[in-house]
């Protein structure tokens, strides 16, 4: 870091500046000590600081037409799933007072995710992935 800090100093005085601008995200708090002590050095190192979160925010939320189709077909595959395999799977546990663990429902979930066609769903089971397991 210290490195880092020497060249944007550096670098601020070719560009003339006095204070150096460096922009962070001033609304994530910082968890694990790695992070905190970057944190730490950033509030020392004579830096003029500006919140960029808006701008990242602003960068992230515009999407593509390729990334929009991905939403669109993570939407139709977890509604598929939710519609075919676990209310199925839920009335049936319902209707016959059955007993059947949260961990049980999620692998099920998990793997009617991973293997579309048990949900009616016609995408090739190498291009999903889960990026959170399901959670009941």
């Amino acid at each position: 870091m210290d490195a880092i800090f020497h060249a944007i100093h550096a670098q601020s005085k070719v560009d003339g500046l006095d204070t150096p601008l460096v922009g962070y995200i001033a609304r994530e708090t910082p968890e694990g000590k790695l992070l905190e002590l970057c944190t730490e050095k950033l509030k020392n190192a004579n830096f003029q600081l500006g919140d960029i979160t808006g701008g990242l925010s602003n960068l992230f939320a515009v999407k593509d037409k390729d990334e929009i189709m991905c939403v669109k077909k993570a939407v139709y595959s977890s509604t598929h799933v939710i519609k075919k395999v676990v209310v199925p799977k839920l009335e049936n546990v319902i209707d016959e007072e059955k007993k059947v663990s949260h961990s049980a429902l999620m692998d099920e979930t998990e793997k009617a995710i991973l293997e579309p066609t048990r949900a009616g769903v016609r995408l090739k089971a190498e291009n999903i992935d889960i990026c959170y397991p399901p959670i009941f």
